[in-house]
């Protein structure tokens, strides 16, 4: 319907922002191409259930990354294990899923009040940065499996948003310059989806190493070694 429609147009303009506008043309593509099929509810619904699980599969694999990391001894059996971790997995995906509403909000504000401000690009950018910490800092923060301290979490996740914000401005830059749409066509911005997939994902275990070794020479872990 018109609503659906609407929202899903908000929904990928807020990735386009998160993630840069020619990664979120390839995710644009690869969602219009999913709609464009004639399934029916029931298999839509499935659709939905598999998502879900696939994302709490993906939130418990980067839990036990995380706890190799933190090197974080489980006190739990192997049932209780796969249960919290895929409990835990649920959560933070509704967690991010709030967020991204939340910042959906944010931004339609903002630019309603500051877009004919000559600030808008500075306040935009603080913005994003705001965001990229608070996603990045509710998965530090949650996934261990060990207790860690909130300073070493806003450390961590600013790094990860700084680094985050970067990447997305020097892959923009360079797209702009190396002319990838007009190479691949249409391929062009789901190879730049798969580029910045992998690029979030080094920034996002490099930032989970810095957490760590921030929290263990001067953060919550720190005293241990004393």
């Amino acid at each position: 319907g018109l609503i659906s429609d609407n929202l899903a147009a908000a929904l990928i303009d807020q990735i386009k922002a998160l993630i840069g506008e020619r990664a979120g043309q390839g995710l644009s593509l690869v969602i219009s191409n999913a709609r464009q099929q004639n399934i029916g509810s029931q298999i839509a619904g499935l659709g939905i259930v598999a998502v879900l699980l696939s994302a709490t599969l993906v939130f418990a694999h980067l839990r036990s990354s995380m706890n190799r990391i933190w090197k974080a001894a489980s006190k739990h059996s192997e049932i209780v294990i796969w249960l919290l971790s895929r409990l835990m997995a649920l959560g933070l995906v509704l967690i991010i899923g709030a967020l991204l509403v939340v910042s959906l909000a944010l931004s339609a504000v903002l630019q309603f009040l500051f877009a004919e401000s000559g600030y808008w690009t500075l306040i935009d950018s603080a913005a994003s940065l705001l965001i990229y910490m608070l996603l990045f800092g509710a998965v530090y923060w949650l996934l261990p499996s060990v207790k860690v301290g909130w300073r070493d979490v806003v450390f961590g996740s600013f790094v990860t948003a700084l680094l985050f914000w970067l990447g997305k401005w020097g892959i923009s830059r360079y797209l702009g310059v190396a002319g990838v749409g007009s190479v691949y066509g249409a391929a062009g911005s789901i190879i730049v989806l798969l580029v910045w997939i992998y690029y979030a994902s080094i920034v996002f275990f490099f930032g989970a190493e810095v957490t760590h070794a921030y929290a263990s020479r001067v953060g919550s872990l720190s005293h241990r070694k004393r």
